[in-house]
């Protein structure tokens, strides 16, 4: 396939052998669809499954994931060659971004073939389309991120904090806000 390269599909499933936590990043980014090869599709499938069940993520629990649900393809041996096929975990968002590039260009390239073939009219092309995002549009912001900010503006809607004197007090109390009964003593 021409808008395809899974040397970088490769290197993307092998970093998150490598660094399991790297799917945090991801996981509002790109999905099993984003894969053109099977197998790398299956084994993202698996990694997506791990993490939704708080599992850890490395060649040993996906190994066992696969064997015991029946997976084919999956074994240690080819967890292996691809984990080491990775030149630099550091390089993820730029493996990334291609990864994500090639997968635009496949929607937009199977849109337009089905149109030439007739599968779909003018109407359905239009509106395949406009709901296919652009690499850049994809929301960059992970559950992680969006639970930090969270606690960031919760720390800022306190009314009242002590002098910068009194940090440790700040800490443990957090701040008061209106309505709160402090006693001294």
């Amino acid at each position: 396939m021409a808008y395809t390269n899974t040397q970088i599909e490769k290197v993307i499933i092998g970093c998150l052998l490598l660094k399991g936590n790297l799917y945090e990043k991801i996981i509002n980014e790109i999905n099993c669809n984003d894969f053109s090869s099977p197998l790398y599709k299956r084994i993202f499938q698996i990694i997506e499954r791990l993490y939704s069940n708080n599992i850890k993520i490395d060649n040993i629990t996906i190994s066992d994931y696969a064997h015991s649900n029946n997976i084919s393809g999956v074994g240690l041996a080819v967890l292996y060659d691809i984990q080491n096929i990775v030149p630099t975990v550091n390089a993820f968002d730029q493996y990334l971004k291609l990864l994500k590039k090639y997968s635009y260009e496949r929607k937009i390239l199977k849109l337009t073939e089905d149109y030439r073939l007739g599968k779909i009219n003018s109407d359905k092309l239009e509106d395949g389309l406009n709901k296919i995002k652009l690499p850049e549009e994809i929301n960059k912001e992970t559950n992680k991120d969006i639970i930090l900010k969270a606690l960031d503006e919760a720390e800022k809607g306190t009314d009242f904090k002590f002098p910068d004197d009194f940090d440790d007090l700040n800490k443990i109390t957090g701040g008061f806000d209106r309505g709160d009964l402090i006693i001294v003593g």
